[in-house]
């Protein structure tokens, strides 16, 4: 083989590696809730908490995470979540966000987005969101 073979085989299993060293680290081997999402210097990033599966307390699926929307002057955040095939809304300080398995000893565990004290009823009460108007109803 020549030497450019050689350094792209190298580096491919250097990359395949560090994959599994990361999904071993991460604690995603046993959800309670099924997160997927990390820490990062203390915080969740937004980027990934789009798509993520909104919880109630028990595990039960209730919701995707679609958006967090921000204001202009950086006040209140609204999640957009869609919810039985319909998009609603409501403030992000209803969410928690928590460890999968509480009993995780990972150095870096995986969390889930869990909405206490809610049902597939809190969000077929909840108004539908609509992007375009920027309202509800």
């Amino acid at each position: 083989m020549n030497r450019i073979v050689k350094t792209g085989l190298l580096a491919g299993a250097v990359v395949l590696a560090g994959y599994g060293a990361a999904m071993a680290d991460s604690g995603t081997g046993s959800h309670k809730l099924g997160g997927m999402l990390t820490m990062t210097h203390g915080m969740l990033r937004t980027s990934g908490l789009d798509g993520a599966t909104i919880y109630n307390e028990n595990g039960k699926d209730l919701a995707t995470l679609k958006n967090i929307l921000v204001s202009d002057n950086g006040g209140p955040t609204t999640v957009v979540a869609s919810a039985d095939g319909r998009l609603v809304s409501f403030p992000l300080s209803k969410l928690k966000f928590q460890k999968s398995d509480p009993n995780s000893t990972a150095k870096r565990p995986d969390y889930s987005v869990v909405y206490p004290g809610a049902s597939e009823s809190t969000f077929k009460a909840m108004p539908k969101f609509h992007y375009d108007s920027g309202n509800q109803g």
